[in-house]
């Protein structure tokens, strides 16, 4: 999960700290991304879930 994306609501946020600590970005893009998530929920699961 921590190396998973992540994505936070903005308008939750309460607290917010500025700091010098740097973050490498993923490297799969956000259309990627999107693409498996759409092709995890849409497919057949392995298991009936009956």
């Amino acid at each position: 999960m921590r190396n998973a994306f992540r994505a936070f609501r903005l308008d939750r946020i309460q607290n917010l700290v500025v700091t010098d600590k740097k973050f490498n970005p993923h490297k799969i893009t956000l259309e990627e991304y999107f693409e498996e998530c759409r092709k995890n929920c849409l497919s057949t699961p392995d298991t009936p879930l009956t």
